[in-house]
């Protein structure tokens, strides 16, 4: 299989307890800015899910790298980089594994 057309992208999912989601919002947006300071270019944004039906948060990580900077986006070595950090980061909040899932931004 050949590479897939356009930039690669990180999203990263996890859970966390309702009560733990703004101390774990404010360890996640430190992690991005540590993050941003070493990789120019690199963009991190966190989303927050709530499912009511559930006594946990569902939080959402997203990675991406601007253009000017990188034609393929996030490579597998900064991913690795991410992952470490952001496994280290989320541990005292998070339950459960951390899911991460590649896309590629669609182009013709």
């Amino acid at each position: 299989m050949s590479a897939l057309p356009g930039d690669r992208r990180l999203f990263t999912y996890w859970r966390s307890g309702r009560a733990d989601v703004t101390a774990a919002a404010h360890a996640v947006r430190a992690l991005h800015r540590e993050l941003r300071a070493q990789y120019p270019g690199l963009q991190a944004a966190l989303y927050v899910r709530e499912d009511l039906a559930i006594a946990d948060a569902t939080l959402m990580e997203s990675y991406a790298v601007e253009d000017s900077v990188s034609n393929g986006g996030v490579t597998a070595d900064l991913q690795a980089l991410i992952e470490q950090a952001a496994e280290q980061a989320t541990r005292v909040w998070r339950r459960g594994q951390r899911h991460v899932e590649v896309f590629h931004g669609y182009r013709e």
